[in-house]
């Protein structure tokens, strides 16, 4: 038979409030870790377990949290969703995930599907606004935070991408490169991201501090979709023109890396003998094919997205916003090295 214990019990045995309790048993923060222990000890021995659905009627909260992306299927997307539901599913809350299409603008897409009465909070991840779109995110009335972009309005969890490029590009520069390519991706939608061209602005940045000029220098930016398939095609097409090749390329994603060296290999072009290649956000594949990259810790993001939504339902308030910038850090591997005496 059921357990007929009220959580008003749970307090009393624990020794501590009402309030107090409920936050252990649901796993929110601000909670010490010997407290939420004493209350945990307290609820299984008078087998009392929350009931969601009063509790969702008593706090009017519906413990779900929307999740909104332009896709799902990518290996970033994967990693940030598992570092965010670790932290939200033991605090009991659950995801109501949203696609939204690059090919519309987010914001009157969001104001159609989403609903703030469904969901507690709403996450963002790689979906961009412009600045006007601030009060148009403050309108849905619940903690909002941005994964991969930044606004006044709402939480951001987002890495300096100009720095990122910098740190790739320094290091071709330091190992002799002169003849460098820079791959990202194209922009034709109208959700616009600025990644690709932050990255490339930091490539730029990174030859012109080293006192050399980026118009000489630097092969002009070709489409690689930071994808496999699309590093492939870049390199397809880098064999067949008649320009030279570049020594050194710095590719916007490690996706689009792996696909570039393959490509090449089957070419007969040594890696890094002939070519250096930097990938970006160090993806799980990366350190087993001997990819040279910028570091993203993808995972924690999700997490530390998960714990400024967390923190921002304890306390109620939705305007002290946090904006976490990650660090970055440049791993080299197998896929770089020294230019040949007759680029430098």
């Amino acid at each position: 038979m059921a357990s007929r214990n009220t959580i008003d019990d749970v307090a009393q045995l624990a020794g501590f409030s009402v309030a107090t309790v409920s936050r252990a048993l649901r796993g929110l923060p601000n909670v010490s870790p010997a407290t939420r222990e004493r209350v945990e000890l307290a609820a299984a021995e008078l087998n009392y377990t929350v009931d969601a659905r009063a509790s969702s009627l008593a706090s009017g909260r519906t413990h779900t949290i929307g999740l909104v992306a332009p896709w799902f299927d990518s290996w970033y997307e994967s990693k940030v969703i598992s570092g965010l539901e670790g932290v939200l599913a033991p605090a009991g809350y659950d995801l109501l995930v949203y696609a939204i299409k690059t090919s519309v603008r987010p914001l009157p897409i969001m104001r159609e599907r989403v609903r703030s009465r469904t969901v507690d909070g709403i996450v963002l991840i790689d979906v961009f606004f412009d600045e006007a779109d601030a009060e148009g995110l403050k309108a849905f009335g619940v903690p909002i935070v941005l994964l991969g972009s930044r606004l006044s309005y709402g939480h951001s969890v987002n890495i300096d991408n100009h720095r990122g490029a910098q740190l790739a590009t320094s290091h071709l520069l330091e190992l002799g490169h002169r003849r460098i390519l820079y791959l990202g991706g194209a922009q034709d939608t109208e959700m616009v991201s600025p990644v690709s061209g932050l990255r490339e602005e930091g490539v730029r940045s990174a030859i012109r501090d080293a006192g050399l000029d980026d118009a000489d220098i630097l092969e002009v930016s070709l489409d690689g979709g930071f994808s496999i398939a699309g590093g492939t095609a870049v390199m397809r097409r880098l064999v067949e023109r008649a320009e030279p090749m570049p020594t050194g390329i710095v590719c916007g994603s490690d996706e689009m890396a792996m696909g570039l060296m393959a490509e090449a290999r089957r070419n007969g072009i040594d890696v890094p003998g002939e070519i250096s290649v930097v990938g970006f956000d160090d993806h799980d594949l990366a350190d087993v094919l001997g990819v040279t990259t910028i570091r993203q810790h993808v995972f924690a993001h999700g997490e530390t997205a998960g714990r400024l939504m967390l923190d921002t339902l304890a306390d109620g308030h939705h305007r002290n916003f946090h904006h976490v910038e990650p660090e970055l850090e440049l791993i080299v591997r197998n896929s770089t090295g020294p230019a040949k005496s007759d680029d430098t």
